[in-house]
C-alpha cells in the first residue's frame, strides 16, 4: 500500500535524525493499557471548565485605512494555538487575526492579551502585542509568519512560568472587540497523554469538517464522548490532533464542547486547507516529534480511523497494543480495531488510574 511505503521512508528518516530513538520504547517490556504503571503517578488535575467572562472592554476604537475598514466587514476567523508544555519550559503563545472567507489578514494592528491562570480566576491584561506583516518573525513551533500574526513568550510580559494545569489566554482586537482564545496545558513530564483524530475518529463522518462549514452540524460516534471521558477520569490529558485547516479552530473546539467531549489541547494544521494523505502524515508525526522534545512525553493511547494515523502513531512509537482504530479495514501494524466506541470503553474503565 502506498501509506506503508511512504511509512518505511519516514521511519528511515526519523532514525536518521534520531527521533525514532528519543521517542522510543523498551522493548524488552511492552506497555499495555491494563498493565502495571509505575508507582510514581504526577497528581490528578480537576477539569476546570474556563468560561470566565472578559472584563468590561471599552467602546471599539475603529480601524484606520480603507483595507482594514473593508476587510473587517467580513466574519472573524481570529484563531489562537493551543498548547501542552512542560513545567518550567518556555511558553510562547500564538495566534493569527483575519477576516471573511478569504481568510485577509489583519496587518500591524494592536492586539490585547488577557489571562486566567488555573482557569479559575478572572480574565486578568498582561499586555499587548502587534499583527505582522508577512515574515515579520521566525517561525515558531513550525508554524510561519504568514501575516496577522502574533507570537508571544509569556517571560516577556512578566509571566516566568505558570503552574501544572489548565490556563486560558483570550485576545482582543481592540478595533472591533472581536476576540480569539487558546489554552496552555502546563504538565507534569510524568503525565500520560491520549491522542486522538477527530474526523471519522469521533465524528461519523469523514467530512465531518464540510458539513459544519456550510451551517451543519456533524454527528458523533455513539459512546465517543463517554469514552473519552472515562480516560479523562482516570487521568489522562487529551490531545485532539486533527488535520483540518488552522482557520477552522474555533470551530472545532466549539463542536467538541457542544457534543460532550472532554477538555482537551487542540491542535490544526496551520495551512488554509488542511492536509490529506501524505501530508497528513507528515503534519501529525512532526507535531508528536515535537511535542516529545518539548516534554519528554510519547503519547500512551492513539485513537484514529485512516492508514494516515497508523502510519503516524507507528512512526513515533506509540506502543500498538493502545492504538485504537475505529472502521478501518487495513493492516492496523499490530493496532486494535473496532466499530463501536462501547466495545473499547470496558477497556477503559479496566484500566488503572495515571494520577494519584
Amino acid at each position: 500500500m502506498m501509506f506503508q511505503k511512504k511509512a518505511s521512508f519516514a521511519a528511515a528518516m526519523i532514525l536518521t535524525f534520531g527521533l525514532s530513538a528519543a521517542c522510543g520504547r523498551d522493548e524488552s517490556a511492552g506497555t499495555s493499557v491494563t498493565s502495571a504503571l509505575t508507582s510514581e503517578l504526577p497528581s490528578c488535575q480537576l477539569a476546570t471548565a474556563c468560561s470566565q467572562a472578559l472584563p468590561q472592554l471599552p467602546s471599539p476604537e475603529g480601524f484606520s485605512g480603507l483595507y482594514k475598514k473593508f476587510i473587517t466587514k467580513g466574519k472573524p476567523l481570529h484563531r489562537g494555538r493551543d498548547l501542552i508544555v512542560a513545567s518550567g519550559a518556555p511558553i510562547w503563545i500564538q495566534a493569527k487575526f483575519s477576516y471573511g472567507i478569504v481568510d485577509a489578514d489583519l496587518h500591524k494592528e494592536p492586539i490585547d492579551i488577557y489571562l486566567s491562570q488555573g482557569c479559575n480566576s478572572g480574565l486578568k491584561k498582561i499586555g499587548q502585542a502587534i499583527t505582522s506583516n508577512d515574515n515579520d518573525n521566525p517561525a515558531v513551533d513550525d508554524v510561519k509568519d504568514t501575516g496577522g500574526r502574533i507570537y508571544v513568550n509569556l517571560a516577556d510580559l512578566g509571566i516566568k512560568s505558570l503552574p501544572v494545569g489548565r490556563h486560558r489566554v483570550v485576545f482582543v482586537v481592540p478595533g472591533d472587540n472581536t476576540t480569539a482564545e487558546l489554552y496552555i496545558t502546563v504538565v507534569d513530564p510524568r503525565q500520560k497523554i491520549v491522542v486522538s483524530d477527530i474526523d471519522g475518529t469521533l465524528t461519523e463522518s469523514e467530512l465531518a469538517a464540510a458539513v459544519d462549514v456550510f451551517g451543519g452540524s456533524a454527528k458523533a460516534h455513539a459512546g465517543a464522548p463517554e469514552a473519552l471521558q472515562i480516560l479523562k477520569n482516570k487521568g489522562y490529558e487529551i490531545i485532539y490532533l486533527t488535520a483540518r485547516a488552522e482557520w477552522f479552530g474555533a470551530g472545532t473546539r466549539k463542536w467538541l464542547r457542544e457534543h460532550g467531549f472532554p477538555l482537551g489541547t487542540l491542535r490544526t494544521t496551520n495551512s488554509k486547507i488542511g492536509a490529506t494523505g501524505q501530508p497528513a502524515i507528515d503534519y501529525k508525526t512532526r507535531e508528536l516529534v515535537n511535542f516529545y522534545y518539548a516534554t519528554g512525553i510519547t503519547p500512551t493511547i492513539a485513537l484514529g480511523n485512516k492508514e494516515t494515523d497508523v502510519v503516524a502513531y507507528g512512526a513515533v512509537n506509540i506502543e500498538p497494543q493502545n492504538t485504537f482504530f475505529i472502521n478501518l479495514d487495513k493492516d492496523l501494524a499490530g493496532g486494535i480495531g473496532f466499530s463501536e466506541y462501547d466495545s473499547i470503553a470496558q477497556t477503559f474503565k479496566d484500566s488503572p488510574k495515571v494520577c494519584i
